[in-house]
């Protein structure tokens, strides 16, 4: 079961279809290596964050919907299993060709407040569409100085094409999962009413 890792931006990323700028983040993650090969309907996923917004993009097959699940209170799962107030899902209605027909974040009293924008990839190889999501940490009821208090470091060159080493520091962790419109789940036990039985999203930041 992976870990997935949100590394802190320095600079915002463009909800636009193009994923060319998620390339300074440094952390990517192949479900491919997680899912049994009859349910494997999504390539990688990713996250990142800055001062404002929680992002998220992923390559999948095209279907009709996705759910992303976040748990904003890991705590809270200590004393009761199921979903609360800081439990939300976002779905996604795709149609055919990668047309995103709908987007709503649940619960919905924090719809009114929700900006956030997917776009399907213009030209995805093998059936692969890309969608990029930009979540406002404040309708998940997060606040960036909170997420990682003390950030890390980059060592090395400032040449862009010189190596550098990064020495990030980890912040807040959330619980995260993903099921499609099939049921399949981005882990083997994935139950969207159990939190406890999602991933987990840590938040770090080395800039």
């Amino acid at each position: 079961m992976p870990l997935f890792l949100a590394p802190h931006l320095s600079q915002s990323l463009q909800i636009d279809g193009n994923d060319d700028d998620w390339g300074q983040i440094e952390y990517r993650f192949d479900l491919r290596r997680y899912l049994e090969p009859e349910v494997r309907w999504v390539d990688t996923a990713t996250f990142a964050w800055d001062d404002e917004m929680l992002y998220f993009t992923i390559k999948r097959t095209p279907s009709s919907t996705l759910t992303l699940l976040l748990d904003t209170d890991l705590a809270a799962d200590f004393a009761s299993r199921k979903r609360d107030d800081d439990d939300f899902a976002i779905k996604i209605i795709a149609g055919d060709g990668c047309q995103v027909r709908g987007m709503w974040l649940f619960p919905a009293r924090t719809r009114s407040s929700l900006a956030l924008a997917a776009r399907p990839q213009k030209q995805a190889p093998h059936s692969l569409c890309t969608l990029e999501l930009g979540i406002p940490l404040a309708a998940l009821h997060l606040k960036a100085a909170a997420l990682v208090p003390t950030k890390g470091w980059v060592s090395g060159s400032t040449d862009p094409d010189a190596q550098r080493t990064y020495h990030p520091r980890a912040g807040k962790a959330i619980g995260v999962g993903l099921i499609d419109s099939r049921g399949a789940t981005s882990t083997p036990g994935l139950d969207p009413a159990d939190p406890t039985t999602w991933q987990t999203l840590l938040f770090i930041a080395d800039r």
